[in-house]
């Protein structure tokens, strides 16, 4: 059985011309990889790219560090291109608050409009939402609480316990786990992989970012998505097809494929 990987950036700038080659070599070994937009500039990337191969699904939202060049123009494009493409699409994201750079309270306002603006859309169009949080758990966790009927994945969730039980509390909320989970100074996520139910469960690579040991460092690839299994696997004492079995049906139903 082939594992899911739900959240990587396989675009032309991270892997120049071996994208192609990673593309193929991924999608031989994983069942599907979703492809996660940031900015303005992937959306049509990732769109074409999953016209030249179908299993490579995309997701179309604009982080908290690109929503800068947001106006009220772009603003009405970006929800065009989700109509246009709403039976192509699987979800929102990666959309959601960062405030790791930012300390004026307006960046964070801003940050926070076109967050809610884009549940709107997802809302509109009855799609899922990836989320993307850091250093602002609190604010996303009251923000979705206006969205009840919305299906979201926190994406690499990094924050503290109490944060963690609350979204847990989210009848239609799942995490996704990430090569973080192979690290040795992770021992606050690996505690989270130890009591999460397992129909909260998903897994990404986040490539070509936080790359699994033993390849931390270095470029990391959708089909480095074992070994992060692995180490969950061992933490919930389970074998890898088992979890495999759950996690891509936790997947599948999230994201309606």
């Amino acid at each position: 059985m082939k594992a899911i990987d739900t959240h990587a950036h396989l675009l032309q700038r991270y892997y120049k011309e071996e994208l192609d080659k990673i593309i193929e070599k991924s999608l031989s070994e994983l069942e599907y990889v979703f492809n996660i937009g940031t900015d303005f500039s992937s959306l049509q990337e990732i769109l074409n790219l999953n016209k030249k191969y179908p299993k490579l699904i995309p997701v179309l939202g604009l982080h908290p560090f690109d929503v800068n060049e947001l106006d009220e123009l772009k603003g009405e494009i970006l929800e065009k291109i989700i109509f246009d493409n709403k039976k192509t699409i699987k979800a929102i994201g990666e959309i959601g608050l960062d405030y790791s750079r930012i300390k004026k309270e307006e960046e964070k306002e801003i940050q926070k409009k076109w967050f809610i603006f884009q549940l709107e859309i997802a809302n509109k169009f009855k799609l899922p939402v990836v989320i993307h949080g850091r250093d602002a758990y609190e604010d996303i966790y009251k923000i979705i609480s206006k969205f009840p009927n919305l299906n979201y994945i926190i994406h690499s969730y990094t924050g503290n316990e109490k944060m963690f039980n609350n979204f847990l509390k989210f009848k239609n909320l799942i995490f996704s786990f990430n090569g973080i989970i192979t690290f040795k100074n992770a021992q606050e996520i690996k505690n989270y992989a130890k009591i999460i139910p397992l129909d909260k469960i998903i897994f990404e690579t986040d490539c070509p970012y936080l790359t699994p040991v033993p390849f931390r460092g270095k470029t990391n690839y959708p089909f480095y998505l074992k070994y992060l299994m692995l180490e969950f696997s061992k933490i919930r004492d389970l074998k890898m097809e088992e979890l495999i079995t759950i996690s891509n049906s936790n997947a599948k139903k999230f994201y309606r494929i």
